[in-house]
């Protein structure tokens, strides 16, 4: 898998090679993931969720090697949210130990948990698990306020007893909001974590992605301007 981008007026480019190192896994039930009670509210879902990834970075003419490890994902639906609902909290980890995990936190109003959200737990080989909202909890530790006035959680305390896993998630950066003005017209945040914790009472750590969505506007409504 070949990725590239460029930004010949910024002056920017970036070309990925990437090759899976782990079978691809569909998420929910068989590549179907509900999003919620509602009949046809659900997407087609499937990752590749650790790729052996290498390429260039090219900044104002100067190309600098990069190499790392990456995650792929496609979701494609027709809806993605039902009408009680307020967004999502979707968290990404790899970890230094060789597994994945991905949670995906539906909310609904008063920031409760709706019932369909799920996750995967991808183990270093074999088939991964599928979990249910009642298999784990994320809970923010603080909050991010935005200039705009969207104030977003920021570092989560993540828990999946059945795992015997628990740690912290906290944002490299606090700004990473994503403004869409031109494209979906939303804004949301979405941007890179480490992870620190335990399983099984041995140190466990890693990194990811977080995204957040209905904070700054509910989905659907646009960009406040």
């Amino acid at each position: 898998m070949t990725l590239s981008a460029t930004d010949p007026t910024a002056k920017i480019g970036l070309t990925l090679s990437c090759q899976p190192l782990k079978p691809l896994t569909l998420q929910g039930n068989k590549g179907l993931s509900r999003k919620s009670a509602t009949p046809g509210n659900a997407s087609h879902y499937y990752s590749f969720t650790r790729l052996e990834t290498k390429g260039q970075l090219e900044i104002d003419g100067k190309k600098i090697p990069v190499t790392g490890l990456s995650w792929f994902d496609h979701e494609f639906s027709t809806s993605a949210l039902a009408e009680n609902q307020e967004g999502w909290d979707w968290f990404c980890l790899q970890f230094d130990s060789g597994e994945e995990l991905m949670l995906y936190r539906m909310r609904n109003p008063g920031n409760q948990t709706d019932p369909a959200s799920s996750g995967t737990w991808i183990p270093v080989q074999g088939p991964s698990s599928s979990l249910q909202s009642s298999d784990f909890t994320i809970t923010p530790i603080d909050t991010w306020k935005t200039t705009s006035g969207a104030t977003y959680p920021s570092g989560w305390k993540i828990s999946v007893p059945s795992l015997h896993l628990s740690g912290e998630v906290q944002p490299l950066l606090l700004d990473q909001e994503l403004q869409l003005k031109r494209t979906a017209k939303i804004r949301y945040w979405e941007g890179a974590c480490s992870f620190t914790g335990t399983q099984k009472g041995k140190p466990l750590a890693g990194r990811g992605y977080t995204e957040l969505t209905g904070y700054a506007s509910p989905i659907g409504q646009g960009m406040k301007e």
